[in-house]
């Protein structure tokens, strides 16, 4: 009985030793741990999530993503990106509002997905809309102040005479009725029956005046591209709904 007693203790002993053996070994911390870092998603900051058509009924998805990283517009094909991060999608408009998926991925990094609307044709952005406004009323005031010039109702300061002198580089002017510019920065002249019966050198001439009042006046208000005033706008002269003449 006593033979067995002590087997029994000498098994116990074994076992309790194999398991401070197999704590040990469980939590040596000797050997370098190896830790899965969790990806990084590609960062995606658009400038808008609604965007809006051009004229031709393209709108344009911006904004800026991880350097090097390759997005796209729904369906569309990947564009890669520079190291600026700086990135500008075409899509094309529908005949109602629609949903884009942009999609944003670079090896190493979780993919990044943002939903964005693209407005229906024919729509523009009310700041836009209201931008124009500012500006057609600013040429329109310019417009008339030129006749005002033209016909010596208004002294050399812009300022009401009766005693004024005409002045010739202006008469132009008075074979304008309005001119408008758009989104896109295209400049329309409507201009009087008159203007009909003038040589086409001299419709010209009135289509390049009319333009170049427009640049001044998109100068004056900061609304021009450094392109736009080294170059020119685009300018069709009308009377009634006949183009007569472009510049």
């Amino acid at each position: 009985m006593r033979i067995n007693k002590l087997f029994r203790l000498a098994a116990i002993a074994v076992i309790a030793v194999g398991a401070v053996i197999a704590t040990v070994a469980t939590t040596d911390t000797s050997q370098p741990q190896v830790v899965m870092a969790a990806k990084k998603k590609v960062k995606v900051k658009l400038t808008s999530t609604v965007f809006y058509p051009d004229s031709s009924n393209k709108a344009y998805v911006t904004g800026k993503t991880t350097p090097k990283a390759k997005v796209k517009a729904g369906l569309l094909g990947y564009v890669k990106v520079g190291k600026s991060g700086t990135f500008k999608l075409k899509v094309k408009a529908k005949a109602k509002d629609k949903k884009v998926t942009i999609t944003a991925k670079l090896s190493g990094h979780k993919t990044t997905k943002k939903k964005v609307t693209i407005k229906a044709k024919g729509s523009v952005d009310p700041k836009v809309q209201a931008e124009l406004k500012t500006i057609n009323e600013t040429i329109a005031t310019r417009l008339k102040e030129d006749q005002g010039f033209a016909d010596g109702t208004l002294d050399e300061n812009g300022n009401p005479t009766k005693n004024g002198t005409p002045n010739e580089a202006f008469t132009w002017a008075t074979y304008i009725d309005s001119i408008t510019i758009d989104a896109d920065h295209l400049v329309t002249a409507q201009a009087k029956t008159a203007a009909m019966s003038l040589p086409k050198d001299d419709q010209k001439a009135l289509a390049e005046h009319s333009g170049k009042l427009a640049l001044a006046t998109l100068a004056e208000l900061d609304k021009a591209s450094e392109q736009e005033l080294t170059s020119k706008l685009p300018t069709s002269l009308k009377v009634g709904n006949r183009f007569i003449s472009h510049y």
